[in-house]
C-alpha cells in the first residue's frame, strides 16, 4: 500500500511537472504572439503612414497642376478680353457717346 501512495505521488509530481511545463511553453507562446502583434502593428502602421504621405504628395501635386492651369485659362480670358477691349474700345466709346447724345 505504502508502494502504491508513492507511486500516486510520484505520478501527481509528474503531472504537476507538466502542467507547470505546459504553463511556461503557454506564456512563452503569449509573449511571442505579443511581440509578433507589436511588430506587426509597426509596420503596419509605416506602411499607411508612407500610403498616406505619397497620397498627399500626388494628390498636392495635382492640385497645383489644376490650380496652374486654372490660372493659365483665367490669364487668357483676361488677354482675349483686354485684345477685344483694345481693338474695340473707341467704337464702344463712340457707340455710348451717340446712344447718350441721341436720347
Amino acid at each position: 500500500m505504502p508502494n502504491m501512495i508513492n507511486q500516486i505521488i510520484e505520478i501527481d509530481r509528474i503531472a504537476q511537472k507538466c502542467l507547470d511545463d505546459a504553463n511556461k511553453i503557454r506564456e512563452q507562446y503569449l509573449n511571442e504572439l505579443k511581440e509578433k502583434t507589436a511588430q506587426t502593428n509597426k509596420a503596419l502602421n509605416e506602411k499607411t503612414q508612407n500610403r498616406i504621405e505619397k497620397v498627399l504628395l500626388t494628390e498636392t501635386a495635382f492640385a497645383e497642376e489644376q490650380k496652374a492651369k486654372i490660372k493659365n485659362e483665367n490669364d487668357a480670358i483676361i488677354k482675349q478680353l483686354l485684345d477685344i477691349y483694345t481693338q474695340k474700345h473707341e467704337k464702344l466709346e463712340q457707340d455710348i457717346f451717340n446712344n447718350v447724345i441721341s436720347i
